[in-house]
């Protein structure tokens, strides 16, 4: 959400090709709390039982490392395979 996203990704069998832009202006605490609220309403079924919720702080550690939207694609990938193993493994 800091950097924003670009290139392909994959939602529930639906290929998206676009451009999620930087919402780098919002404050960490509104940032953490509208990650967690997605992470909860949307992905419920697929949230392992250990999920920590994202902190103000945990925003206000990303800034500043000079991050590209590309590094956001790549990191989102790896963040897929992460919960798909979780949820293969029982998750909720």
């Amino acid at each position: 959400m800091l950097y924003g996203l670009v290139g392909l990704i994959e939602v529930g069998g639906e290929r998206f090709s676009g451009l999620m832009p930087s919402f780098s202006q919002i404050e960490d605490i509104e940032l953490a709390g509208i990650a967690n609220y997605l992470i909860r309403s949307l992905n419920e079924t697929v949230v392992p039982n250990e999920f920590l919720a994202y902190s103000a702080e945990d925003f206000a550690a990303s800034r500043g490392k000079g991050m590209r939207q590309v590094d956001m694609y790549k990191m989102r990938r790896n963040m897929e395979k992460q919960v798909t193993a979780a949820t293969n493994e029982g998750g909720r």
